[in-house]
């Protein structure tokens, strides 16, 4: 019976301490949304994205790429080749409708003899719609030094590129 008098006395303490003190009224949560196309590094200032299958019956070849410049200058993105070989975005340079994009070879033995390595291609953007020339697409180089991708992007060479086949590049 002595414990059943202390436990009373303890909740009837309890509920004059909490008697005392003002009602808590609840706080909404703000969410904290990031701008569309953010990755932490500020909005989106620049993006290239494609793909295509090239219908070349003597060099058929699927590829596809996204790649992004944010507003704090850093660029990420990824590219694929024939489904098989992947890489990432090393550097971006928009130009009007063209776009120079230095790569990594990310892939491993046996599946890529280029692991490792740099490369770049360039794009071109022409227009939409069934009137507009077809996209184009340099040859993708590959194999090349540590330094080349940024090399590449900075000197903007130019150099053929081919339509792109049954795809859309878009240069934004």
């Amino acid at each position: 019976m002595r414990w059943q008098i202390s436990l009373v006395a303890v909740l009837a303490l309890f509920v004059a301490v909490s008697c005392d003190q003002q009602p808590v009224e609840p706080q909404l949560q703000q969410e904290t949304v990031a701008p569309l196309f953010s990755s932490g590094h500020g909005a989106v200032v620049e993006k290239v994205s494609g793909g295509w299958n090239d219908t070349n019956p003597g060099f058929p070849r699927t590829f596809a790429f996204t790649a992004i410049r944010y507003a704090d200058g850093t660029v990420s993105g990824r590219w694929e080749r024939y489904g098989i070989f992947h890489g990432d975005v090393l550097c971006l340079t928009v130009v009007g409708n063209q776009a120079w994009i230095g790569t990594l070879d990310d892939d491993t033995p046996p599946i890529s003899p280029f692991a490792g390595t740099e490369g770049g291609f360039r794009v071109v953007d022409n227009g939409e719609g069934a009137n507009a020339t077809p996209d184009q697409m340099s040859f993708q180089f590959v194999d090349q030094a540590a330094g080349f991708a940024a090399d590449y992007c900075a000197t903007t060479p130019a150099g053929p590129a081919f339509l792109a086949g049954v795809g859309n590049i878009q240069v934004k």
